[in-house]
């Protein structure tokens, strides 16, 4: 990403880093726009950490997603729609299993274990764990598509995926903080510096399009808040490196920044775990992941819920 390195005194928390671009926006806040949704019945509770959205707000989170996809038209992503389960085998590769396991959640069933026969009492059903787990990360599946796959040297292949995502998270009993969401990512595979180029490149279009929206915002050096074991030295090392580097965008609202987009640069890590080489060695992987629904509700909250005041970006 960019060669900065910034000390973090304390990595046992999510403070904020020293911003690496920062927009004031243009001063238009429509405070109270959140609560006027869900009064109105645009935002829908449906359980805990879970939303539904409808009228105004869902057609907001197409025109952004849309606006998301225009964004990186030029690198030519080859758009997939995978399931929304994945095989634990699958996470496994990954390294999701020894770093974020806590935030899983696992698909089980009800009745007889299949090839075990019926049940001994009829009207009993019994519970078994399936090999599935719920989608924790949006681009997870496609390197399980790319397994043993060999890269030309100098290709870049650009994914994009629009996925519900799924994480038990302690605090998700808030419009920002859910247990169900949709992300929109763009996936990059290639060599090194091809990939680096391709970050560097959506950290452009991604302040651009924050620019374009208005938005208060701060693109800031951040990592992954639910690591498990050895979380301080792995949440050290993305700071020092810059691997992570999320957009937050401020909510009139709550008076604080939200992280709404992440930029991720992965190194070899997954393509290591499933194969997936250049012909003359390693391949690099790297994504953006667009958290919709947040962006819908930091757009509604600095805009207000009349279509006709949001910028024309969204709108078309």
């Amino acid at each position: 990403m960019r060669a900065v390195v910034r000390r973090k005194k304390d990595t046992s928390d999510h403070s904020p880093q020293k911003p690496l671009y920062e927009s004031k926006g243009k001063g238009i806040f429509s405070r109270g726009a959140l609560k006027e949704a869900i009064e109105k019945g645009l935002i829908l509770k449906t359980g805990k950490g879970l939303y539904a959205y409808r009228g105004v707000v869902n057609d907001l989170m197409s025109g952004l997603d849309r606006a998301f996809k225009e964004l990186f038209c030029g690198f030519n992503p080859q758009e997939t729609v995978y399931p929304s389960t994945v095989e634990r085998q699958v996470l496994e590769k990954a390294g999701y299993l020894e770093n974020f396991p806590d935030t899983l959640e696992l698909v089980s069933c009800l009745g007889p274990r299949p090839g075990r026969g019926t049940l001994k009492q009829p009207g009993k059903s019994s519970c078994y764990l399936t090999e599935r787990v719920l989608l924790p990360a949006a681009c997870l599946p496609c390197y399980a598509q790319l397994s043993h796959r060999r890269l030309k040297n100098g290709e870049l292949l650009a994914i994009t995926v629009r996925n519900k995502v799924f994480r038990n998270e302690p605090s998700f009993n808030t419009l920002f903080k859910m247990n169900e969401f949709e992300q929109r990512e763009v996936i990059f595979i290639g060599g090194r510096d091809k990939v680096k180029a391709a970050l560097d490149e959506s950290f452009r279009l991604v302040k651009s399009l924050a620019l374009k929206l208005g938005l208060k915002f701060e693109l800031v050096p951040s990592y992954d808040v639910f690591y498990g074991k050895n979380r301080d030295w792995k949440s050290l090392f993305q700071l020092l490196t810059e691997t992570k580097i999320e957009l937050r965008a401020y909510c009139p609202d709550l008076k604080r920044f939200i992280p709404v987009t992440s930029l991720n640069s992965h190194g070899t890590h997954f393509c290591r775990g499933f194969g997936v080489r250049l012909d003359n060695g390693r391949a690099h992987s790297g994504c953006v992941a667009f958290g919709i629904a947040r962006w819908a509700l930091i757009v509604l909250n600095t805009h207000g819920l009349n279509p006709a005041k949001w910028p024309g970006i969204i709108r078309r």
